[in-house]
């Protein structure tokens, strides 16, 4: 049973790896084999806690599995091909934007009769695109529904020790890419097929600073962990804590402390504002988590002090001066966002029923885009606005639900209070990961980055995950 969890959790950081370490996971080589290997895992991860300590009712949170499948559901119907007359009924908006860019739609509309072989149009703009979104959600749906069961019969902390050591290498490869490359090559040698302001695997600093920031709040969760344990059962007496330093758990929780230094480090010389910000938050939040756990007043000051340090080296190490020149500057146009988001919202209120289709806004955008004409906006810079302008209330409604759900979830985890100490703050720094993710979604799109979504699942699944076992936390 535990050699099949973990295969699965060795299954698990093989799909982190790949979908970061590919690019982010953006190329068609890279996204359709991690769409493959997050189902396997997923499925293996269903199977594998088949005869774990807890009932097949009690590893998977149901209702929260109901809104994910809703989700599911509501993007598949955006592809159900409709006759021109309901289409115009449901979506004006859509009618109208497909008689002036679809061809054979508008010959079929203007003839206003029936042809061999059209079956109509569905409300996506774009049902390539939408088609391709829905294998993504259904991949890492499942995945994360996998490893949430999985999880429930063991291995957490090898899963999030080994995304501490994954994550390090990627924040190596930014920073030393950083210090050395100039060429606008990815690893010094991928000359991406749209150019940005690359950063260690991805082609945009905000992305590597979203994935960076999730990775980097499991690992502050870890280190905290590590804080409240460490010093149990030694002595009182300073020779006893100063012998406590020689000991294997102070060595681990040195290497995972110093290791968190090295991803902030990476995450500030992004110089990403979004992911500075989305830093601060999780700093922020993760300061009062361990503050409000932590049994022990030096605890307590050892842990707020980590936390601080981390954050004051990593813009000490990018330079205070810089960072904040970063954050002076035309905010009236948010970073020149504001014009796209105006534009978002003009199309959310357009399709407000059904949407322009998941993953459609690019196509719905040669219509709206009235800013920086001489681009083309793909994406929303918020992935908020975005989602309301392509799910319309028909994928919006479904996602407000699972979300409610997925908190009611984590809430439930921690008002069970069956959790042990290192367990409790491992799911505490996920939870902050999601928080701070959904933080710079107010900013970017970092989540339509296949390699972000893919942690964003491994989190989602560490937060509701059932424990292992059942006991009074230490």
């Amino acid at each position: 049973m535990m050699a099949r969890v973990e295969t699965v959790g060795w299954l698990a950081i093989a799909t982190v790896a790949w979908s970061v370490l590919a690019f982010g996971g953006v190329y068609p080589w890279a996204y359709w084999p991690l769409i493959g290997i997050s189902a396997l895992t997923g499925g293996l991860g269903l199977l594998a806690s088949r005869r774990g300590a807890l009932s097949a009712s009690e590893r998977l949170p149901h209702a929260f599995l109901l809104g994910v499948v809703a989700i599911v559901l509501a993007v598949a119907v955006q592809l159900i091909p409709l006759r021109q007359s309901v289409l115009a009924t449901l979506s004006p908006a859509t009618d109208s934007f497909l008689r002036q860019h679809d061809l054979v739609y508008a010959l079929v509309r203007a003839a206003d009769v029936a042809v061999p072989g059209w079956t109509g149009h569905p409300v996506s703009l774009s049902p390539a695109a939408t088609a391709r979104s829905l294998a993504f959600l259904v991949s890492f749906a499942l995945l994360s529904v996998g490893l949430t069961a999985s999880l429930a019969s063991g291995g957490l902390r090898a899963l999030v020790e080994r995304v501490t050591v994954l994550a390090v290498v990627v924040a190596m490869a930014g920073i030393i890419q950083q210090a050395t490359v100039t060429t606008g090559k990815v690893y010094g040698f991928w000359t991406p097929e749209q150019t940005g302001s690359i950063y260690g695997p991805f082609v945009n600093k905000n992305h590597f600073a979203g994935w960076m920031v999730m990775a980097l709040a499991l690992t502050i969760g870890l280190a905290s962990g590590r804080i409240a344990r460490g010093m149990q059962g030694v002595k009182a007496g300073w020779r006893n804590r100063v012998l406590w330093i020689s000991s294997p758990s102070a060595s681990r929780l040195a290497i995972t402390a110093f290791s968190a230094l090295v991803m902030g480090v990476a995450l500030a010389l992004t110089l990403s504002r979004s992911g500075l910000t989305a830093f601060a938050a999780a700093i922020l939040i993760a300061a009062w988590a361990v503050a409000k756990r932590q049994t022990t007043w030096h605890r307590r000051t050892v842990a707020i002090a980590y936390m601080m340090f981390v954050f004051v080296m990593a813009l000490g190490w990018a330079g205070v001066d810089v960072v904040a020149r970063r954050f002076v500057g035309p905010w009236q146009t948010v970073g020149g966002r504001l014009g796209i988001w105006q534009d978002a919202l003009r199309m959310a209120s357009d399709f407000r029923l059904t949407g322009v289709g998941i993953n459609a806004f690019g196509e719905a955008m040669l219509d709206y885009q009235t800013t920086a004409l001489d681009l083309h906006f793909d994406a929303a810079h918020n992935d908020w606005l975005q989602l309301a302008a392509e799910g319309g209330l028909l994928v919006g409604i479904p996602v407000l639900v699972a979300f409610i759900l997925l908190v009611r979830e984590i809430a439930r985890r921690f008002h069970e209070r069956q959790d042990d100490t290192m367990t409790y703050f491992i799911r505490t720094g996920a939870v902050i990961g999601l928080v701070a993710m959904g933080v710079q979604e107010f900013f970017d799109f970092s989540l339509q980055i296949p390699g972000n979504a893919v942690l964003f699942a491994v989190l989602a699944a560490i937060a509701i995950h059932k424990a292992a076992t059942r006991q009074t936390p230490s």
